[in-house]
C-alpha cells in the first residue's frame, strides 16, 4: 500500500483519524502511570551538603497532563522532525554538520597553514592578526583593528582588497600608539602552520593537547548524533507501520473511528 509518509501527511484532513490513534498509543502507558498516582503529590525530605533540610515536592498529576502537548501541537513538532530540519536533534543534517566538522578538523591538523596573513606586534606581546580570509582577531592593544575591519565591510572590500587596506591601516593606527610596533607579513610559500604559529604568540597553549582534545569531542558528538538519527529512524518505521496498519483496518471496516475517540476508552467499553 502507498501512503505518503512526509511532513504534508500530518496537514492531510484524511490522516487525522489514523494520526489520532497514533498520538493516543503513543501516550497511553504515560497517561496510565498519571491515573496511577496519589492525589497529593510526595515530598521528599533532603539534607543538603551544608546541613540546611529542604523539601521536594513531586509534580502532581495534573501537572504530568499539562506537559503532554496537545493533537495538534504534536503534529505540529512531527511535521518538524519529519521535515528533517537541521534544528532537530538526530536529524540527517545535524548528522551531516557533525560529520563535516570531523573532517574538518582532520584536514586542519597542527601541522596544517596557520591561515595567518599578517601578526602585529610589541616586543614578545601580540596584538592581533589578520586571517587570510579577511577576518581579524585582537588582544586588547589591537582593538583598533575591529574598527578598521568594520570599515572595510561597509567599503565592500573583500579577498586580497580587504587584506592590503587591513594591512596599511592596521600598520597606520597601531604605530601611533607603539612606537616598537613590528607588523609580519606572510604569504603561501612562508605562512607559519598552527603549531609554529602558536609556538611564537602563545608559548602557554598547547596546539597538539588542545586539537586531540576538540578531535576526540567531535567524534563523540558525530557518534551520538548518528545514534539519535538511527532511533529516529527506527521510531519512523514504527510509526509507518502503525499507520499502515491503521488505513487497512479502516478500509475492511464500514466506520472509521472519530480523531477524538481515544481508542483505548472504546476498547475498555466494549469489554464492559
Amino acid at each position: 500500500m502507498d501512503m505518503d509518509f512526509s511532513a504534508k501527511m500530518y496537514s492531510d484532513p484524511t490522516m487525522r483519524p489514523h494520526l489520532k490513534k497514533l498520538y493516543d498509543s503513543q501516550y497511553a502507558a504515560f497517561f496510565e502511570r498519571i491515573d496511577a498516582m496519589p492525589e497529593t503529590p510526595t515530598t521528599v525530605s533532603m539534607t543538603m551538603p551544608d546541613g540546611q533540610s529542604v523539601e521536594l515536592h513531586e509534580l502532581s498529576a495534573e501537572q504530568y497532563r499539562a506537559a503532554v502537548p496537545s493533537f495538534d501541537k504534536w503534529l505540529e513538532l512531527q511535521s518538524r522532525i519529519m521535515s528533517d530540519t537541521g534544528d532537530i536533534p538526530g536529524s540527517l543534517q545535524s548528522v551531516e554538520r557533525a560529520r563535516q566538522h570531523v573532517q574538518n578538523l582532520e584536514q586542519n591538523d597542527p601541522g596544517s597553514p596557520s591561515g595567518v596573513r599578517t601578526v602585529f606586534a610589541t616586543g614578545s606581546e601580540i596584538l592581533g592578526y589578520i586571517n587570510m580570509d579577511g577576518s581579524v582577531a585582537t588582544h586588547a592593544g589591537g582593538s583598533v583593528l575591529q574598527d578598521i575591519a568594520k570599515k572595510a565591510d561597509a567599503m565592500g572590500l573583500s579577498g586580497e582588497a580587504k587584506i592590503a587596506y587591513l594591512q596599511d591601516e592596521g600598520k597606520k593606527a597601531l604605530s601611533a600608539r607603539y612606537g616598537n610596533l613590528q607588523a609580519s607579513n606572510y604569504n603561501t610559500s612562508n605562512m607559519l602552520n598552527k603549531t609554529e604559529f602558536a609556538n611564537r604568540w602563545y608559548p602557554h597553549h598547547d596546539t597538539y593537547e588542545s586539537y586531540q582534545s576538540a578531535l576526540a569531542s567531535a567524534r563523540a558528538h558525530l557518534e551520538e548524533t548518528e545514534q539519535l538519527y538511527q532511533q529516529q529512524m527506527e521510531r519512523r518505521n514504527a510509526m509507518q507501520a502503525f499507520l499502515l496498519q491503521s488505513i487497512e483496518d479502516s478500509q475492511s471496516s464500514p466506520t472509521i473511528q472519530a480523531e477524538d475517540e481515544n481508542p483505548l476508552m472504546a476498547l475498555s467499553q466494549s469489554t464492559t
